[in-house]
């Protein structure tokens, strides 16, 4: 119920913040990747 989603929150947020972090990351490094040509194309 509302007690056990708001013990849940901060799980949410921190499976969010590592989402997003894992999203980033693997943008960056595409960039940095030889086989990857979407930036130039």
């Amino acid at each position: 119920g509302i007690a056990s989603g708001a013990g849940q929150m901060r799980l949410v947020a921190v499976g969010v913040g590592l989402g997003v972090v894992i999203v980033t990351l693997v943008r960056i490094l595409s960039r940095f990747i030889p086989g990857s040509d979407k930036e130039e194309q």
